[in-house]
């Protein structure tokens, strides 16, 4: 019997440790190094030796605290959702307690497994191979005893409890073992720096028994091999460097018998509440393959390691021809998923412990076999699909075991535009443990897809389930398969569903089949065509209101605003009278009846240089750097010229964000394809003649759909089919889908000339360059002393909290990027925070927390300001007349995500909403975890910029201010709220799946206010939201209340704002792009514990261009519960759906509560 216990030794001790074993009756036991805990619930002798029982859980169970195990929820307590309260703090995480055993031998041996914990006595057995075959085994007091198979997996659960479980890998010796003498091969010894092997041109990297450190994005390369050995226990992830010039990792072979784990960083997707380690970069798998993002990553292999504590999903690639064989998986966070693949690859043997999807593929014949899949709850072990651009066919899902709490075994569902066929799943063992009634066989669905085009397909055809054996040790729950399609276009058709049995005998089964499923075969019956739905209103139980006899004595409308600019102020500016018209001193827009003109920092006395007069065109330099978590496109080249300027072509920068920490329930999918935005931008006057080019690995263009659509730019093909172009006939911000990828679009940015430029030279003027510190204090002192800062081309590392003063602009160029935050500091208090050298916090319970206990965090990093907005004020001071523009890029990928105000500010700029005289203009944000620049204050003004990486909830866009230009925005959560003075003239707004453009309001005003008096014009909508967080059949809804293009749906029920009132609303000239869902939810969501009554007046939508349509009805009217809600006055002029113009409401919507105070005029 041999332990290979990891030290660190001489090569010649290396070398005798892992001499293969002659003897066929000898088990070779894999141990840990020093330090790593062993279980405290399991003890294993394997032929009469004790086994070093492996063990991965949350820290109360474990001796050594590791971050990956601190799952105790820190973050607000309590927060409401949909009139609910949440306590979050007692949310039951869906986590388990893994111990397991992993030796090496060549014939049976003999297992004795000890439970550790009393109240654990076996007084139910099961124990199974992964064949889901029962192991005979004989029971001794608490000890069981059994022989395992060399090759076999076995796992040991006791009294049904799936929250702690032993497994067993009895492995075959290994045969494919690196030499370590060969010059190819790099002897990496445990306290090797990664320095001293990442670059090296050596083909295998050997990790000897030992603990290594390789931390995070450990760089694969194409060819390069990877070895493990048994001992071996390797922290961090390898990851393909993503991006245009990466050379992928085409031929990487990752195996051995060794652990990768990702215990180093906390195993948590939403905000970090706890404030520890965490990737905060893209691909933080366990191992990214590479090839989604058009990285070369064919003929790949991962084999034979374990892999414990993912931060994300374990395995993750889509290349070609890859083999994933006898890896075991084992999650903490059980619902990050298993191994995705790509096309023709093998996932065979392999043990992964999860939640869901725990296996699925991107790419076409692909073939599981052999796999031993073990959950907790609510599993979808093998789930396909989603958001499936490209045909995929020819899955093959055999002979393999399931065990877990499950609620759907085989899901195939489809929202973009692929057809998915050919799939067989069979010989199926599903063990289901807890008492479900209900259990789901099979789901398979075409669901809603905003994106959705004439045309566009996205079918599910030929799928085959026989073979499943379903094993409960409880009463037999009902098996279900359900289908639904869209459509004709995008339906599915021919579905065999046969020799299926539970406990050994035929289930029974429930089919639900519905519209768009054709030619479907559930066991002895037969369904030509689904029944659609009966669609069913959303649930609400709230207590009822009597009616009040004087309503408006009862509910007394205050509109401080109105009484001082007038009650219809914003009507009057939206349509003013001839006699307005004719009078100078009437205001033209409602940024002048509010006088909320800002201007900014004056540059007055300091050096500026003009931009040319007469039609120019100006490009900019990229900019790189390996700090850049934006990446530069692998897809798009851009190319400009100008004749007009006898400008001749150029090239144009073109970045590429890429999505991340997805939260959970505000996702579409997990795991990827994730959306990407690639963009680039130029300024110009004057038409501008504009090429794009697909780079080599993206694919050749089809076509390509260039938004918005009134604009009616058609692009001129080339021949090659590699390029279009087109002439811009001024300054535009553009979205071009090619190729009906609307997962990687890109924006293109022409820019309407800036103001004079501060000149570098002048004294007034700081710059600063790409090697200067100014996270230190030393130099953030000195930002207070000059009137500018000038960022010099290139890229700049500012920190968090980069201090802006009043009297002061910040001016980043187009050929600069800069990442960090910045945060408006009085002059006076800049070192209550050291100049924003520390960081603050608005949650003093943080410093107990065992991120800065352990060490992990500084609590001299940190200052603690207070709870309150007050506080925050105080602490930071206001200030005013201040500038911050530029054509550069400001990027937050520095600052995590965190929850809220409370904790750390996440803001990508945030000013205190006392200041005055604020201006931002021409920026492009990206990189950002929570909402965008954040300034209340007025006067203020947001122009031409540009707001990226919504890809997470909390991304809330613009909220800079009242008045607002020509800007773009990306965001997972609200585009804008309804606020008193709001004046919006040219956005265009790209919403994902969460939340709404237009947010009318979440909560009432306090008891009696008004909130309105705003104008919003010129907005093109690209509309993303599915209807719901992941794939469902609307056609059993009415709506969904959460969603609408405009959305008054008011979900807060709060104590001090009893009745409220939403009045004086215009919105003119606003064009959806793609289908809306639905296009209005006026229908508020609240209850009536505190909210008594919502008014609703004076609110006019004018020229709505909704061209792709809506799938719900609209819906107007209040609450059943509240008879004195009313909704009056409200006008719709000039609504266009699909192609016809609306002329009544019940054209387009339907009324709740029987029209009461309903009063909605169609013109």
């Amino acid at each position: 019997m041999k332990n290979l216990c990891p030290r660190t030794v001489a090569l010649a001790s290396v070398l005798a440790a892992l001499m293969p074993l002659l003897s066929s009756a000898e088990a070779t036991i894999y141990s840990a190094p020093e330090g790593i805990d062993h279980s405290s619930e399991f003890a294993v002798k394997v032929d009469g030796e004790e086994a070093f029982v492996f063990f991965m859980s949350e820290n109360r169970y474990r001796e050594h605290y590791l971050p990956a195990g601190d799952v105790d929820f820190r973050g607000e307590e309590k927060v409401i959702v949909r009139n609910v309260v949440h306590d979050l703090s007692q949310l039951d995480t869906s986590k388990s307690r893994e111990s397991w055993v992993s030796f090496e031998a060549e014939k049976p041996v003999r297992i004795e497994v000890m439970p550790l914990d009393p109240v654990q006595s076996p007084e139910e057995i099961m124990l199974i191979d992964q064949q889901g075959t029962m192991i005979e085994h004989t029971r001794s007091g608490d000890r069981i005893a059994f022989t395992a198979q060399a090759g076999h997996k076995y796992l040991l659960v006791l009294n049904q409890d799936l929250s702690s479980r032993l497994t067993i890998f009895a492995e075959h010796p290994e045969t494919d073992v690196p030499n370590i003498q060969d010059v190819d091969t790099f002897l990496i010894e445990p306290g090797t720096p990664r320095a001293d092997y990442e670059t090296t041109t050596r083909k295998t990297l050997y990790f000897a028994p030992g603990l290594h450190e390789i931390g995070d994005a450990f760089p694969l390369r194409p060819g390069l091999q990877v070895y493990l050995a048994p001992g071996a226990y390797v922290r961090g992830y390898f990851t393909c460097p993503p991006g245009a010039d990466t050379a992928g990792a085409a031929g990487v072979k990752i195996y051995g018998r060794g652990i990768l784990s990702g215990e180093n960083n906390q195993t948590t997707e939403g905000p970090n509440y706890n404030f520890l380690p965490r990737p905060l970069g893209f691909w933080s798998n366990s191992i990214y393959l590479g090839g989604f993002n058009r990285e070369p990553a064919d003929d790949q292999i991962v084999k034979g390691i374990t892999i414990i504590y993912p931060s994300e999903q374990p395995i993750v690639g889509n290349g070609r021809n890859t083999l994933i064989e006898n890896v075991k998986v084992l999650n903490l966070e059980k619902g990050f998923g298993g191994i995705c693949v790509g096309s023709q690859a093998t996932v065979k043997d392999c043990y992964v412990s999860t939640d869901t999807r725990a296996l699925t593929s991107f790419g076409s014949e692909t073939t599981f076999r052999n796999n031993f899949i073990v959950g907790f709850r609510e599993l979808i072990p093998f789930y396909f699909g989603d958001r499936i651009l490209d045909d995929l066919q020819g899955i093959t899902v055999a002979d393999s075991t399931v065990v877990g709490d499950w609620q759907t075994l085989f899901s195939v569902h489809q929202l973009h535009f692929g057809d998915l066929r050919d799939f067989n799943f069979r010989n199926v063992r599903a063990y289901a443990f807890g008492s479900q009634p209900n259990r789901e066989l099979l789901s398979l669905g075409v669901g809603f897809s905003p994106y959705r085009r004439p045309g566009d397909r996205g079918s599910i055809e030929g799928v085959s389930v026989s073979d499943i054996e379903i094993r409960t040790s409880g009463k037999p729950p009902a098996i279900s398969v359900s289908a639904f399609g869209f459509s004709e276009q995008a339906a599915v058709r021919t579905v065999s569903v046969k020799g299926i049995r539970v406990n050994g005998d035929p289930a029974t089964l429930r089919p639900a089949i519905q519209q768009h499923a054709y030619d479907v075969t559930v066991g002895d019956r037969g369904f030509e065509a689904g029944q659609l739905p009966v669609a069913k209103e959303p649930s609400r139980n709230y207590p009822m209101l009597e009616p009040v006899e004087n309503p408006a004595q009862a509910f007394p409308r205050r509109d401080v605003d109105g009484d001082r600019f007038g009650r219809r102020i914003a009507h009057e500016v939206a349509y003013p009278s001839a006699e307005q018209k004719a009078d100078p001193a009437f205001p033209k827009t409602l940024a002048d009846a509010f006088g909320n003109l800002a201007t900014g920092a004056s540059l007055e006395g300091i050096k500026t240089i003009a931009a040319p007069a007469g039609d120019f065109l100006q490009t900019y330099s990229p900019v790189s750097d390996p700090r850049m978590s934006t990446l530069h496109s692998p897809d798009y080249a851009v190319f400009v010229s100008q004749q007009s300027s006898e400008t001749s072509a150029a090239a144009v920068p073109v970045y590429e964000s890429i999505g991340t920490l997805m939260s959970t329930g505000q996702r579409l999918m997990n795991p990827p394809p994730m959306l990407t935005e690639h963009f680039a931008n130029f300024t110009h006057r004057g038409p501008v003649e504009v090429t794009v080019r697909m780079k080599e690995r993206a694919p050749a263009v089809e076509d390509a759909l260039i938004l918005p659509s009134a604009s009616g730019i058609m692009p001129t093909y080339a021949a090659d089919g590699r390029s279009f172009s087109f002439t811009l006939s001024g300054p535009q911000y553009l979205v071009i889908i090619v190729n009906s990828d609307w997962m990687r679009p890109l924006f293109l940015f022409g820019n309407p000339p800036e103001d004079p430029v501060p000149d570098p030279a002048d004294p007034a003027v700081l710059t600063i360059h790409p090697r200067d510190d100014f996270g230190s204090l030393a130099n953030r002192r000195k930002l207070a002393d000059y009137r500018v800062i000038n960022f010099a081309p290139g890229y700049h590392d500012i920190g968090l909290f980069f201090p802006v003063f009043s009297n002061q602009t910040i001016y980043i160029p187009g050929d600069a990027f800069v990442a960090g935050t910045i945060l408006g500091v009085n002059r006076d208090q800049a070192e209550n925070h050291a100049y924003g050298t520390r960081l603050i916090t608005q949650n003093k319970d943080i410093f107990e927390f065992p991120a800065f206990k352990l060490g992990y965090e500084k609590a001299e990093d940190y200052i603690y300001i207070g709870s309150s907005n007050r506080a925050l004020s105080d602490f930071l001071g206001t200030i005013e007349n201040f500038t911050i523009r530029g054509r550069g890029i400001l990027s937050g990928e520095q600052m995590d995500w965190f929850k809220g105000h409370e904790t750390i500010p996440g803001y990508i700029i945030l000013v205190d909403r006392a200041g005055k005289n604020g201006v931002l203009e021409g920026l492009t944000f990206t990189g950002r975890h929570f909402h965008s620049a954040n300034f209340f204050g007025a006067p203020s003004l947001l122009a031409n910029v540009k707001t990226l990486y919504g890809f997470h909830g909390n991304t809330d866009a613009s909220q800079w201010g009242m008045v607002r230009r020509n800007f773009f925005s990306t965001q997972m959560d609200d585009g804008t709220y309804i606020r008193n003075g709001l004046d919006i003239d040219g956005w265009f707004a790209w919403q994902q799946n969460n939340a709404n453009t237009f947010c009318f309001a979440r909560s009432l005003p306090n008891d009696g206010n008004t909130l309105g008096h705003a104008h919003l014009r010129n907005v093109t909508v690209i509309d993303g939201r599915y209807g719901a967080s992941g794939m469902s059949n609307l056609a059993k809804g009415t709506y969904n209340p959460m969603r609408g293009g405009f959305w008054l749906g008011i979900n807060h029920d709060r104590s001090s704002h009893n009745f409220g009132f939403v009045a004086d609303v215009v919105m003119q000239n606003i064009r959806f792009e793609t289908i809306v869902n639905p296009l209005f939810q006026f229908a508020p969501m609240t209850g009536t514990n505190y909210n008594q009554m919502i008014g609703v007046e004076d609110i006019t939508f004018d020229n709505i261009q909704v061209p792709m349509g809506q799938n719900w009805q609209s819906i107007f009217g209040g609450r059943p519960e509240a008879p004195d809600d009313h909704m009056r006055g409200i006008v719709i002029k000039d609504l266009f759906i699909g192609d016809q113009k609306v002329t009544t409401l019940e054209e387009f919507a339907r009324v709740r509560s029987d029209g009461r105070n309903l009063d909605v005029k169609i013109e």
